[in-house]
């Protein structure tokens, strides 16, 4: 049985992406240019917010996600993602 090197089959059977752990969380969309400033430790703030499942209670954790799926962060829920300004996530766990 022979394996060609660039045949990722085999491995993306067995070791699935970080994501799928991650699926059971409300899910906060952010733009791409807040997700580098998440990766630096700041909050996810009202301005960089895309999206967001519908009754997210206040306080629950959430898993922050770029638009093309990738997750960046986990944090807790704190403000209004319609604000013009604020604070939306708080930082748990950056992920990038």
């Amino acid at each position: 049985f022979a394996i060609e090197d660039d045949d990722e089959r085999l491995l993306r059977e067995i070791v699935h992406p970080a994501e799928r752990a991650l699926t059971h969380l409300p899910r906060v969309e952010i733009a791409p240019s807040a997700a580098r400033q998440v990766a630096t430790g700041a909050p996810v703030y009202a301005p960089g917010v895309i999206d967001v499942d519908a009754d997210i209670d206040a306080e629950a954790l959430v898993a922050c996600y770029t638009p093309d799926g990738s997750a960046v962060c986990l944090g807790r829920f704190v403000g209004d993602p319609d604000a013009e300004s604020g604070v939306v996530v708080d930082l748990e766990r950056v992920l990038v």
